[in-house]
């Protein structure tokens, strides 16, 4: 099954959030490499218009399962 490429980039920092969640959960916020991470990933802007830099990420793609 083909996914859209941030899906397959949000798969990619997995292992980091994984890394930081209990840190996450014990603080109730995330952890700043976390947050970084997902920014210059660009999770941040996905529904954002590409006229202002966003992706323009149709929302009902992301709610597709990424694997069967």
């Amino acid at each position: 099954m083909s996914t859209h490429p941030i899906v397959d980039t949000a798969i990619a920092l997995q292992p980091l959030i994984t890394e930081h969640h209990l840190e996450a959960e014990e603080n109730a916020c995330l952890n700043s490499a976390v947050v970084e991470a997902a920014g210059k990933a660009g999770l941040f802007r996905l529904y954002a218009p590409k006229e202002v830099g966003g992706l323009e990420v149709n929302p009902t793609m992301l709610l597709r399962p990424s694997r069967p």
